[in-house]
Formats: C-alpha cells, sequence, structure tokens
C-alpha cells in the first residue's frame, strides 16, 4: 500500500464520527488486511466501513424511536401513497 494512500484512509478516519472510535476500523488501518488476513482495497473497505456503521446506528435510533410510540413510527415509517385511507374495502364502502 502506498504512503500517499495511507496517508488519505487516515484522514477519512480522523473526519468521521463513524470510523474514528471504531476498534475494527483502527485495525484494519494498521494492518491493511482483515481478520482473517485477507487483503483489501483499504478506501472501499473504509467507504464502506463507514456506510455500515451508519445503518447500524439509524437502525437503533429507529428502534428506541418505535419503543416511544409505536403508533407514531408506524405512521411515519409508510411510505407515501401506501398508506391504507379505508377500514372497510374500497368497493364495498359506497
Amino acid at each position: 500500500m502506498e504512503t500517499s494512500e495511507i496517508e488519505r484512509a487516515r484522514e477519512m478516519v480522523q473526519a468521521s464520527e463513524f470510523l474514528r472510535d471504531d476498534p475494527y476500523t483502527k485495525q484494519v488501518l494498521e494492518t491493511g488486511r482483515t481478520e482473517n488476513g485477507e487483503k483489501i482495497d483499504l478506501m472501499k473497505f473504509l467507504d464502506t466501513r463507514e456506510k455500515v456503521l451508519k445503518s447500524w446506528m439509524a437502525k437503533a435510533e429507529l428502534d428506541a424511536a418505535r419503543s416511544q410510540d409505536e403508533d407514531i413510527y408506524r405512521i411515519a415509517a409508510q411510505e407515501s401513497g401506501q398508506t391504507v385511507a379505508h377500514s372497510v374495502r374500497p368497493d364495498l364502502d359506497k
């Protein structure tokens, strides 16, 4: 791995609130390898790792919101146009 790539990777890690304190990121950054010794593209790894950590954080926040108010979560989680507007089938509601 080139020195410039390692330096860019370190800068990316320090700039990211998600990667900065992640032990696995630090391990891979130091060695350039996964836990089982596989060499990887460091920049691709960091980009993907940051997305994974963000998704885990978002899931935890969603789970917390859901546990606070199930009804509001259900309403907020519906996609636009996916809301069921009738409690009776529309063809019977005349």
